[in-house]
């Protein structure tokens, strides 16, 4: 989907409502990601890391509440802008 919405000149932009806030294990930004790999003995192991350091976009926000949105898609939209403009 992203390299299709590249060819066709789009930038989806994901956005994710997380109302437990970062000091909350609950949130998005403090899940784990694991995947079953094989150590260097040939055994069975484990790779722990950030959820959202293999999130499948490329851009992403997170937002803690969603009275927030309207000033986050702003600030978004105004960025990209700009960015698409000077490149």
């Amino acid at each position: 989907m992203a390299v299709e919405a590249k060819e066709k000149g789009l930038l989806y932009v994901f956005i994710i409502l997380d109302k437990y806030g970062i000091k909350n294990n609950n949130s998005i930004l403090n899940m784990e990601s694991v995947t079953q790999i094989k150590n260097e003995k040939g055994e069975d192991d484990f790779d722990i890391k950030p959820y959202l350091e293999d999130f499948p976009f490329s851009y992403y926000v997170v937002v803690e509440h969603s009275s927030d949105l309207p000033d986050v898609i702003h600030t978004n939209i105004k960025t990209t802008s700009k960015s698409i403009i000077y490149l």
